[in-house]
């Protein structure tokens, strides 16, 4: 029962059409019981994407103190995988300080960095990470899909990135059908190569997840 009480509140506010502002509202209003709530359901996103990550990281042999972004990072769900894994330069990227807050009491990010992730540059110097790291960030009230390009400017040449959407969203919601043809669009313009996509089952609740990982020119 509990359950299917959160799985109902996401999706009332994960809702195609929702306003930017009315999921901040939301979510700072949430941020101090989010993790028990999100604990009652079924996800496996922040592993997944942690584990595309760390296993594309590990393939290129590169230390575990290399500087990663975590971007719509929230609590700090795709943190603790990181730090599990043995990571120890991590910062936080969220548009809800609230949710930062929380993150920040993990002992696991070294910066938080409160900023909306829109179709403008990132108050972030360009070639700063060796690697980011996007988990739910691209659904509808959150990240669109014209702030892409703005995202990988923050990423060192020869740095990965790593994405991942339910795999729905890319069928069934206009903002992210885009988001395949863009990605290959940024791949033919140069500014990035790509690695591998893949389907991840039980992504959140019964929903599978995409992962993409591609490395920044």
């Amino acid at each position: 029962m509990a359950q299917t009480l959160v799985l109902e509140k996401f999706r009332k506010f994960q809702k195609s059409g929702v306003k930017h502002a009315d999921v901040l509202d939301v979510y700072k209003k949430w941020a101090s019981t989010y993790d028990k709530d999100l604990d009652l359901i079924k996800h496996d996103s922040a592993r997944a994407g942690a584990s595309a990550l760390a296993d594309e990281l590990q393939r290129l042999q590169k230390p575990k103190n290399i500087r990663i972004l975590d971007v719509a990072a929230g609590t700090g769900y795709c943190g603790i995988e990181l730090k599990q894994r043995g990571f120890t330069n991590i910062d936080a990227l969220d548009a809800c300080q609230e949710m930062l807050n929380v993150a920040g009491s993990k002992d696991v990010y070294q910066s938080l960095i409160c900023e909306d992730v829109v179709d403008k540059p990132l108050q972030l110097e360009n070639d700063t990470y060796d690697a980011l790291l996007c988990v739910e960030g691209f659904i509808d009230g959150h990240i669109k899909c014209d702030a892409l390009p703005h995202l990988l400017k923050v990423v060192k040449p020869g740095g990965t990135v790593v994405l991942t959407v339910r795999e729905e969203f890319l069928h069934i919601t206009a903002e992210y059908r885009k988001l395949d043809p863009l990605i290959v669009r940024l791949r033919e313009e140069g500014l990035w190569e790509y690695v591998i996509r893949y389907i991840t089952p039980h992504y959140f609740g019964d929903k599978d997840g995409v992962i993409y990982v591609y490395r920044r020119k």
